[in-house]
């Protein structure tokens, strides 16, 4: 049962009338929130891109560094490379280290990543690195194998 106001409308309508705008508060309240949300997984991405990058610098550095004739400085070059093909705009103060004993080979590739929210004191810093064998020449005797 409905009853009716003295300006012939009815309560119903009288309640929608007073919701006006309120659409437009809530999306005021919540679209921060998924801006924020988006700029996260944005910024979730781009760290994951980077990581990937380094990780495939330091890989490639190996790659050059583990050869009989190659070296250290070797490996860093071609990590170096690498990172300006493959991580130009992305990737700043990226830093690359090749350490060799006599039978393994180390690159390590370090790189920060732009921030997307300007949180102050956040620096997002990536750090990659492999371990690999020294490649060298051996005869059956080195192997340690029976004739």
């Amino acid at each position: 049962m409905t009853t009716t106001i003295h300006t012939g409308q009815t309560q119903a309508s009288r309640a929608r009338r007073d919701d006006r705008g309120a659409a437009t508060v809530q999306l005021a309240v919540l679209m921060p929130v998924v801006l924020l949300l988006f700029a996260l997984a944005t910024q979730l991405g781009l760290l994951w891109y980077a990581r990937s990058l380094c990780q495939a610098a330091a890989q490639a550095g190996l790659q050059a560094a583990r050869t009989v004739t190659g070296t250290p400085a070797d490996g860093q070059q071609a990590a170096h490379s690498f990172l300006e093909r493959a991580g130009t705009g992305l990737l700043t103060n990226t830093a690359v280290t090749a350490t060799a004993t006599t039978s393994t080979v180390s690159v390590e590739v370090s790189a920060t990543v732009p921030r997307l929210l300007p949180l102050p004191g956040l620096e997002l810093r990536v750090i990659r690195s492999v371990t690999g064998a020294q490649e060298r020449f051996t005869t059956p005797a080195d192997t340690g194998r029976p004739r």
